[in-house]
């Protein structure tokens, strides 16, 4: 008695993996749209929450309400995104000193960056779309 077998697709299989080591080498769309939320983010619900949906609520000082009523360092975060990696920063020349963890005696610290779980939750969810992606026309 004699067993034979083969594997149906086998040629497909491999071109499909072939091709899909090529494609996950630059993830500039994945890093452009996570920018893009992450910007979108920070400038809007950072700010209209004033820092709450991190659970970190913005104290106030004698210069709170000019944080918020020019709104130059709210329209001041962008991203900048590439095949292996996407950088968000904030242009305005203060918001270092808002960000920062150093100790401090007149202004107050008033996180507006931070990932926490449900952000980061996000992101990974856009890669493990595109990678489906990627993996289909693979």
């Amino acid at each position: 008695m004699e067993l034979q077998f083969s594997i149906e697709g086998q040629v497909e299989l491999h071109r499909r993996i072939a091709g899909l080591s090529d494609s996950v080498k630059d993830w500039t769309g994945t890093f452009t749209n996570v920018g893009k939320y992450l910007q979108g983010f920070f400038k809007n619900d950072v700010f209209l929450t004033e820092g709450q949906t991190f659970n970190e609520k913005w104290v106030g000082g004698p210069f709170y309400n000019r944080l918020q009523r020019t709104g130059k360092m709210r329209n001041s975060f962008i991203y900048k995104a590439a095949g292996d990696y996407v950088m968000v920063t904030n242009t305005a020349p203060y918001f270092k000193y808002h960000q920062s963890l150093l100790p401090r005696k007149k202004l107050p610290r008033r996180i507006m960056m931070k990932l926490d779980e449900r952000r980061k939750q996000t992101i990974i969810k856009q890669f493990q779309a595109e990678l489906i992606n990627k993996a289909n026309r693979g």
